[in-house]
């Protein structure tokens, strides 16, 4: 069951959220987290590939937001400004991490065919 002082949160808009925030209220800030979380997994992993990268670049966006909250000046929205920090939190994260090895995505048979994990999965 849903705490009433915690529907009431999920029920502000990004903007009194932000605002309640910046006054020190963590649980408007979990609020915030809790509505886009979701959206910015999704997105990092388009870009990252791996769920554990995601998992990490979507942390580190938000700890960035937080940080850099009382410079959100509201001219676009709360998610538009949000989704920025993510975009180039993942970039950041690419570019820093292209000298790892890459996993093989597929394989070769005796005849030199290549053969993808979701040919043969």
């Amino acid at each position: 069951m849903t705490d009433p002082a915690r529907a009431d949160f999920l029920a502000l808009e990004d903007n009194e959220l932000v605002r309640l925030t910046l006054k020190g209220d963590k649980e408007a800030y979990r609020a915030l987290v809790e509505r886009y979380q979701g959206r910015l997994f999704t997105t990092a992993l388009d870009i990252v590939k791996t769920r554990e990268d995601a998992e990490d670049v979507v942390q580190e966006t938000f700890v960035k937001a937080f940080l850099s909250l009382g410079q959100f000046k509201g001219e676009s929205s709360f998610y538009t400004w949000l989704y920025r920090i993510a975009i180039n939190t993942a970039r950041n994260w690419l570019a820093a991490n292209k000298h790892a090895p890459s996993t093989p995505s597929g394989f070769e048979n005796e005849e030199g065919e290549t053969f993808n994990e979701s040919d043969v999965l």
